[in-house]
């Protein structure tokens, strides 16, 4: 066999890089523009919509107790107010988006999601407070565990199968796995608490001075167990996130399976995650600030091109109205110009609404990303393996096709009560059988052979010499 050498310094023609395998980062740069789709920018705003409605309600279950922290949906908007000594009726303005670092908006949506779970487990957190964070946390758990859901499903689809995917598709998706989203992120918490309980019984026993001293002696276990709860707050604090991608991308994921997963997503490669979620922030604090900056100007046009027509100063004093009637003030005014206040207040809550909307949609396709590139690092996992309903009806039909224990018409047994005829006559005689190994043919007519006459002797020697 001819073997030709191997010239190292030949040429070789590059047809084409593909970045995304050199650089699987990259995919972080198309999350913004899912985000603002029209589809998950709709989802988001209904699920901010519906979790400021959600806190709002909770906060009248408590009523007349000092908060360090309100939420209402005053106009659709959420209020967030640090005074520890303003009652729970009152609604300090929290301004979306302003005075905030480029990297700021596109924390905001993990800070609120998380924020509650960390007051419940403070220390300074009365029990009045924990039933209110509680309530509150149960209600964003239920609304994102849909809405976040199906965001993050059609990002899982489009980002790693690089095909289009409609959020109704991805609705159909998540509907019949919903407690399974809305549970993911409660089982550690759950398991937080019951391990919390079980130090209560040393809390009651220190309140005697000997208790004091027996708490001593086993403050060992205290420690250990609080190492243990420690690795469940933190892979919680980072993993929750990457938990609605683990569900939506398998066929029959479940809050145990997302829990594991993101866990060891977390602790298996940390390095990885933290540079995914600095880019993660970077790219969306840019995104999201151009968002401000439409929202922003939309709404001084507004307000620049009516001044031309009523005035400056009236324009001043109606738009004060507006920032007091979203203040949750009453507006000492004429009947006409107070409904006509409201309207617009209504209209500019719309916008803030919508614009932290982007923030929720993009924090939910960035962490569904962040799994992506988190699940190629650690299980070595392509990104386009996605569960799809294409093949869901595929195993369905060759499930169907193995169990399928239906039997012919002919042999199924008759029904209960069914009356059978049975046939008396007698069975027509078979054919004689017919041996096929020997055939006889029947013999040829035989001719005779031709007849040949008998030769003339030769002459003898006498009647020679005669």
């Amino acid at each position: 066999m001819n073997e030709q050498p191997v010239n190292a310094q030949q040429a070789v023609a590059v047809r084409q890089i593909i970045w995304r395998d050199i650089f699987p980062w990259l995919i972080l740069m198309r999350c913004f523009r899912l985000a603002i789709a029209p589809g998950p920018l709709m989802l988001a705003t209904a699920a901010v919509a519906f979790t400021s409605l959600g806190w709002w309600e909770s906060a009248f279950i408590l009523p007349k107790v000092e908060r360090e922290r309100v939420r209402q949906p005053l106009l659709l908007t959420e209020a967030v107010a640090t005074h520890p000594h303003s009652n729970m009726t009152q609604f300090p303005q929290h301004t979306f988006g302003t005075n905030l670092p480029l990297e700021g908006a596109a924390t905001v949506p993990f800070k609120r999601l998380a924020e509650p779970a960390l007051e419940i487990f403070s220390a300074d957190t009365s029990f009045r407070h924990v039933v209110y964070y509680g309530i509150g946390f149960l209600i964003s758990a239920a609304v994102w565990g849909f809405f976040g859901g199906v965001i993050s499903r059609q990002a899982l689809v489009q980002l790693g199968c690089d095909t289009t995917y409609d959020w109704l598709d991805a609705a159909r998706f998540v509907a019949p796995r919903y407690l399974q989203y809305a549970l993911a992120p409660l089982a550690p918490l759950f398991a937080l608490c019951v391990m919390g309980l079980l130090v209560v019984p040393l809390g009651l026993l220190m309140r005697l001075e000997i208790g004091v001293f027996l708490a001593g002696l086993l403050w060992i276990f205290v420690i250990g167990l609080g190492l243990v709860a420690a690795w469940l707050i933190v892979g919680l604090f980072f993993g929750w996130p990457l938990m609605y991608g683990v569900i939506g991308s398998k066929r029959d994921g479940d809050a145990l399976q997302a829990f594991s997963d993101s866990f060891s997503y977390v602790y298996g490669k940390p390095l990885h995650y933290l540079w995914y979620a600095l880019v993660a922030i970077f790219l969306g604090g840019l995104g999201l600030l151009i968002v401000h900056l439409f929202a922003t100007s939309a709404i001084e046009f507004g307000w620049w091109s009516a001044s031309w027509g009523a005035g400056a100063t009236r324009i001043a004093l109606i738009r004060q109205q507006v920032t007091e009637v979203r203040l949750g003030a009453n507006v000492e005014a004429p009947i006409m110009r107070e409904g006509g206040v409201e309207l617009v207040a209504l209209v500019l809550s719309l916008v803030e609404v919508v614009e932290r909307a982007a923030a929720y949609s993009y924090f939910f396709v960035a962490s569904t990303a962040i799994f992506l590139l988190m699940r190629l690092a650690v299980d070595d996992k392509e990104m386009d393996e996605i569960q799809l309903e294409e093949d869901e009806e595929i195993l369905e039909t060759a499930r169907k096709g193995m169990l399928s224990d239906e039997t012919p018409a002919a042999q199924q047994p008759p029904p209960p009560g069914a009356t059978v005829a049975f046939d008396t006559a007698a069975p027509p005689t078979p054919p004689p059988a017919v041996n096929t190994t020997e055939i006889t043919t029947p013999p040829a007519e035989s001719t005779p052979p031709p007849q040949i006459p008998p030769a003339e002797p030769p002459p003898s020697s006498d009647s020679a010499d005669r």
